[in-house]
């Protein structure tokens, strides 16, 4: 389980990055660095990884990301945990909000229409925003990251190397993805990842503790 003190320093550390990045977006910091990595992202380009990356960055939708959070919810629920369940389906529509809040104020335009890659649109639910930051992409499959690691901690015997692995690398194919297709700047990935870190501190992982398997 996440200490007190575990949760305080990733809440700072998350939201120094977080307030860090919109300071520097405001004053166009961040726009070079931005465009140099996009373009070196791009040099690898062809079609089958065109294919490849628009479906990775499906994982991000709000709808298959929903889905995986009500799977979730009903699971806790199921075992006896309604409280954590409520949280954690709060804490996923809090983040939301926060998401398209920042999309609405702060000035971060989206990279231009020359470097988007992408080969389909597959959503049914979609917000018009005025600006990029955060990913809302790529705060979500983080976040959802970060939940299961912390279920499968909580439950199995034996806790793996591997299972935190296997979930950073799929995380940060994801925000690869996002680079790489051209939806997003290397700045609202980076924002995205802040965004989980700071929500998922506020997951009350102690109720994902309810029986060890193996035991």
């Amino acid at each position: 389980m996440m200490t007190g003190k575990a949760r305080m320093i990733l809440i700072v550390v998350c939201l120094a990055v977080y307030l860090s990045l919109g300071l520097l977006l405001v004053g166009h910091k961040l726009k070079g660095l931005d465009l140099q990595i996009t373009v070196a992202s791009q040099k690898i380009a062809n079609e089958p990884l065109d294919w490849v990356f628009s479906w990775f960055t499906l994982l991000g939708n709000i709808e298959f990301t929903t889905l995986v959070v009500f799977f979730f919810c009903w699971w806790l629920w199921r075992r006896g945990q309604t409280r954590a369940a409520l949280a954690l389906f709060f804490l996923f529509v809090f983040g939301n909000v926060v998401e398209l809040a920042f999309k609405q104020r702060l000035e971060a335009r989206p990279p231009e229409l020359t470097f988007y890659r992408g080969v389909f649109g597959l959503t049914l639910v979609s917000v018009k925003t005025r600006y990029a930051f955060p990913s809302g992409h790529i705060w979500r499959p983080t976040f959802l990251a970060l939940v299961l690691g912390a279920l499968l901690r909580a439950r199995l015997a034996r806790f793996s190397w591997h299972i935190p692995f296997v979930l950073t690398l799929f995380v940060l194919v994801i925000a690869f993805s996002r680079i790489y297709i051209g939806d997003h700047w290397f700045s609202d990935v980076l924002g995205g990842m802040a965004l989980a870190g700071m929500v998922f501190a506020f997951v009350d992982d102690r109720g994902f503790a309810v029986r060890r398997l193996g035991s």
